[in-house]
């Protein structure tokens, strides 16, 4: 038994019905109803804590059998809804790769990954000391003007 939430969103016509007219004086303006943001992060709690209650009643995280259960029950329900959609879609997916193809790109980047930390590891003394000399030598090459500009304006007053 599947159960459906529908939010019903009012027009603008309704909104300015007379009898609505002195509960929006009291609120203020309209479009800033939920524009606080404690409001919008209780609003966001409700709806993620509303899910979750209902995914854990449903059996959603139990046994993979309830699960699966779950899951063949929804498409069934769905499966009618789905099918007028894709046929308002004018785009066709392309088809996912094949499990052998996963797994052969999933082990091609995992292994690359492990390649590239572990050469950077071999290579990190060899970094840390470009990075050191090269430090010593823009510091120093920083220092030396200023030290000859001091000496020079030493030797103009003698």
């Amino acid at each position: 038994m599947l159960m459906s939430i529908s939010i019903t969103i009012s027009n603008r016509n309704t909104l300015r019905s007379p009898t609505c007219l002195p509960i929006l004086a009291n609120i203020g303006n309209p479009s800033k109803i939920i524009s606080n943001t404690q409001d919008r992060f209780g609003i966001k709690s409700a709806i993620l804590g509303s899910a979750v209650y209902y995914t854990v009643d449903k059996g959603v995280w139990k046994d993979s059998a309830t699960t699966s259960e779950l899951y063949e029950e929804l498409e069934k329900g769905v499966s009618p809804y789905v099918g007028e959609f894709k046929k308002q879609i004018p785009y066709e997916l392309p088809p996912l790769p094949s499990n052998d193809r996963l797994t052969y790109l999933f082990k091609y980047y995992w292994n690359s990954g492990v390649k590239a930390t572990f050469r950077f590891l071999v290579d990190l003394p060899t970094h840390a000391t470009n990075a050191a000399s090269k430090s010593y030598s823009y510091i120093s090459a920083a220092l030396d003007p200023a030290e000859s500009s001091s000496t020079s304006s030493q030797e103009k007053a003698k």
